[in-house]
């Protein structure tokens, strides 16, 4: 492990060691009125901490040009496709919770798709950015708006699903986000950043005239 790695590993488990006594003392309202007991966040918290560092450790052991590619995009597809069919196909493993379907619950396995559509969304990104638009200089502002359609098309898709169906506006935002920062280091034009400022706060607007709750927030 190069020394790269080593602070990454520090900098997650110093991270992870916060958040640790952060939900020891945190939620303790809920764990006395729900009878969970005062361990019950604290022990969670931890099994997955020890699993996401087990993880870390097993893929900064992987040649990342041979599984980069095939686990990103297969985060980004097999999320997307749980997010389509939860709605419909996977609704009875998808129980309604405060108006929503954001979780699938099989026995006792629980997972949220857009979690890992966020991580699948970062390396479509990163790889999309790096061979469409760093090794290109766009004449026109059109010819740069043309090479982001396919990105604005994966966005809006996501984007209607996971506001429409999941009713979670927050996560939509935060995608918005992710595409915006990592867009800044390609160096396309200040007017590109203008237009998707523009649209996001209009996808704002919209999820939240789409949400009484919201409004009344």
């Amino acid at each position: 492990m190069n020394s790269a790695d080593k602070w990454i590993y520090i900098i997650v488990a110093v991270l992870m060691g916060i958040g640790l006594v952060f939900s020891y003392s945190l939620p303790i309202y809920l764990e006395t009125t729900h009878n969970w007991g005062e361990f019950y966040f604290f022990k969670k918290f931890l099994i997955y901490s020890v699993i996401g560092i087990v993880i870390m450790f097993v893929l900064s052991q992987l040649n990342p040009d041979k599984v980069l590619g095939k686990l990103g995009f297969g985060l980004l597809f097999i999320s997307m496709i749980l997010i389509v069919l939860m709605p419909n196909v996977l609704a009875p493993y998808c129980p309604v919770i405060k108006g929503a379907r954001r979780w699938i619950h099989i026995a006792f396995f629980t997972i949220s798709p857009t979690e890992f559509l966020k991580i699948g969304m970062i390396y479509f990104f990163a790889w999309g950015f790096s061979r469409k638009l760093s090794k290109h200089h766009f004449k026109t502002l059109k010819d740069e708006i043309k090479a982001l359609m396919p990105y604005f098309i994966v966005i809006g898709f996501t984007s209607f699903y996971i506001v429409i169906y999941q009713s979670d506006l927050g996560q939509t935002m935060l995608i918005f986000a992710l595409f915006i920062v990592m867009l800044l280091f390609t160096g396309v034009r200040y007017e590109v950043f203008a237009i998707l400022i523009a649209g996001a706060v209009g996808v704002f607007i919209i999820g939240l005239m789409n949400g009484g709750y919201r409004v009344e927030r």
